[in-house]
């Protein structure tokens, strides 16, 4: 899995413990286990990031319904 998608599952499963505003770059980081230059490169904010997890489970769920039609 490569260092975008390790952030993005890292915010899905600290937002459902804490609210954006109190989730630092530093536990993001510490919880995907990529490094800060990684995610600097990567993602210009924490709001960034949120909203690109946010499209990648709307995308899955786009595929579950698709599929059970």
């Amino acid at each position: 899995m490569d260092a975008k998608r390790r952030m993005g599952e890292a915010m899905g499963r600290l937002l459902t413990k804490k609210p954006l505003k109190c989730i630092s770059v530093e536990e993001l980081v510490r919880e995907s286990g990529v490094t800060r230059d990684a995610y600097d490169r990567t993602f210009a904010s924490m709001t960034e990031l949120a909203h690109y997890e946010f499209l990648h489970i709307l995308a899955g769920q786009q595929k579950l319904v698709r599929s059970s039609l």
